[in-house]
């Protein structure tokens, strides 16, 4: 895969994140995630699509409108270092983050940790 797949990627999984309808964020974490996936922050740990669903809706209803920007990306062997910031619904920045991902050869997140 090219960066540029990983980029798309990790975009569909960003949006995921933000105010959609609850058929969306299904629809966006099956295309960008894989069924068993790990996702840790300084305060979660999810494991598999149900858990996280979770984490970004408890996201949402903290930070409603919420969404979060893709500011640089580096990938080599199917992982990646995303830079990024979470905005709120007016567009300022509440904080900046990094994560850090895993991808499986279907291109799919198998494992994401978040650092904030």
């Amino acid at each position: 895969m090219d960066n540029q797949a990983y980029l798309d990627t990790w975009t569909a999984y960003l949006k995921a994140w933000s105010s959609v309808s609850p058929a969306k964020r299904e629809t966006l974490l099956s295309g960008s995630v894989s069924e068993n996936c790990v996702y840790t922050d300084p305060t979660s740990d999810c494991r598999g699509h149900s858990e996280l669903i979770y984490r970004m809706e408890r996201s949402q209803q903290r930070y409603p409108g919420a969404y979060f920007n893709n500011e640089k990306l580096i990938c080599h062997h199917a992982q990646g270092l995303f830079s990024w910031t979470m905005c709120d619904a007016a567009g300022s920045v509440l904080t900046p983050g990094w994560s850090f991902a895993h991808f499986n050869a279907e291109g799919r997140l198998v494992q994401t940790s978040g650092f904030f």
